[in-house]
């Protein structure tokens, strides 16, 4: 096996949140291109059927002249992006512009990297040939089967298990160094030891970078009542991701991170599925001015005096007791400080 076994996406050679903070330029903007998947992975809020229809969610994508906006809207921060993601709450693929539009964020040049999260199951040699010219930097892929017929039980689709791996075969023998292909795959969708050989077998040749992921409990209350009722329970009991990193009362992603929903809005988290926290609209505002105004500092300064559970939305989140590599609990007064020099509160 040729690629490298890590267990974060993420290199931890990164700046130091708690001495970086306030940032006039958020680390990372995600967007939302479309809010529908082709797969409907039973650990997945797109397998709750019933609650989107409940809550009228109906397939949409956003708008190439839409996007155009948002990404005219990154250029005016004072500095560049650490990070552009082209992928949020859906398949990315599944947008009929997405070349077009890697290809305008490319030449607009407003990230140190632009990245994709993908099933690839939609990835052809075209799209591949696209991704390649137009400065795709990171490709986080998840496997979620090793097979036709585990992809219909775990997915509730069928695909073609042998081309999504030739596909995938094609690009990472036809890209530069600076794209990073990482293969990762959800330990319940491997059935022991047995299995986890035959991942790394299958793919640990086709690509830079390769893990086997722990699901984890996601914030959305009936989400998560969906995925429980559809995880088997010998599935759930060898999941290690319920274990808790550590607690923590400041939330971090709100502080480096703006998520654009397909629709425009700019989600309070990233962590929103449902959408329901916005802190502002791409379509009547700037992305600086929604990133610098009152909603998004109050967001901030609340966690920072260390009143998460007072936000409605941030109080039942569990996240990041499972997920967040960063702790600035300890650094909570002095980040609030430097946030009332800085804007004058």
């Amino acid at each position: 096996m040729t690629a490298k076994n890590v267990s974060q996406i993420y290199s931890q050679n990164r700046s130091v949140l708690s001495e970086a903070l306030p940032l006039d330029t958020p680390f990372l903007v995600s967007i939302s291109l479309v809010n529908y998947c082709n797969l409907a992975c039973r650990f997945c809020y797109h397998s709750d059927h019933e609650e989107k229809r409940r809550r009228g969610i109906m397939p949409s994508m956003l708008e190439y002249s839409e996007y155009v906006k948002i990404i005219d809207d990154c250029k005016r921060f004072p500095n560049k992006l650490k990070a552009l993601r082209l992928s949020a709450w859906g398949e990315p693929l599944l947008h009929p512009d997405y070349i077009k539009m890697l290809k305008y964020a490319n030449n607009a040049e407003v990230a140190g990297r632009i990245e994709i999260f993908t099933n690839a199951v939609l990835l052809t040699r075209e799209i591949s040939d696209g991704l390649i010219k137009y400065g795709m930097n990171k490709m986080i892929i998840s496997i979620e089967a090793l097979s036709d017929e585990g992809y219909y039980e775990i997915c509730g689709r069928h695909i073609d298990f042998p081309d999504l791996i030739d596909n995938l075969k094609y690009l990472y023998e036809n890209k530069s160094d600076t794209l990073i292909m990482h293969i990762k795959i959800a330990d319940m969708g491997l059935r022991g030891k047995d299995d986890t050989e035959r991942f790394f077998q299958i793919f640990g040749d086709i690509c830079d970078e390769i893990s086997v992921d722990h699901i984890v409990p996601i914030p959305v209350e009936s989400a998560a009542r969906a995925i429980l009722a559809n995880m088997k329970n010998e599935n759930l009991d060898k999941t290690k991701g319920w274990d808790k990193i550590a607690d923590r009362k400041v939330c971090p992603f709100i502080f480096t991170s703006l998520l654009i929903q397909h629709d425009m809005r700019v989600l309070q988290c990233n962590r929103d599925i449902w959408c329901e926290e916005s802190l502002g609209d791409v379509r009547t505002q700037s992305l600086s001015d929604i990133w610098n105004g009152d909603k998004h500092t109050n967001l901030c300064l609340s966690h920072l005096k260390q009143s998460r559970y007072s936000v409605e939305f941030c109080r039942d989140c569990s996240t990041i007791l499972y997920t967040s590599n960063d702790n600035i609990d300890d650094c909570a007064d002095v980040i609030l400080n430097r946030y009332g020099k800085n804007r004058g509160l």
